[in-house]
């Protein structure tokens, strides 16, 4: 998806937050810039090269922004129900530092 792309998305989304509210619905969307999933990564990466006592480490790290979606319903004052997606991807390259050669690629999506 193009920087572009998700631009237009995000805009269109939020305009249409805008005119969703009502008394007991509310629609949300948003984009993050470092996520708890950004965090844990960082530190199995750390994890992973300690163990390894530095042969393998992490190169080339690209990441989408977190994405999210979210529904509240609230029922009344006291009590609201809802629901949240959030979609994010982190590519990366694992290389072995002892011969410089590619291990692999990993891929996470939350």
């Amino acid at each position: 998806m193009s920087y572009l792309s998700r631009l237009l998305a995000l805009l269109f989304f939020v305009i249409a937050s805008q005119q969703a509210f009502t008394q007991n619905h509310q629609f949300s969307v948003g984009a993050g810039i470092v996520s708890s999933c950004q965090v844990l990564e960082i530190f199995s990466d750390f994890l992973s090269t300690t163990i390894s006592i530095g042969s393998v480490s992490t190169d080339s790290q690209s990441s989408t922004s977190s994405l999210f979606a979210s529904y509240t319903y609230s029922s009344n004052d006291r009590f609201r129900f809802g629901a949240t997606f959030v979609y994010e991807k982190i590519d990366k390259d694992l290389v072995n530092q002892l011969d410089d050669s590619d291990l692999g690629e990993s891929t996470s999506t939350y």
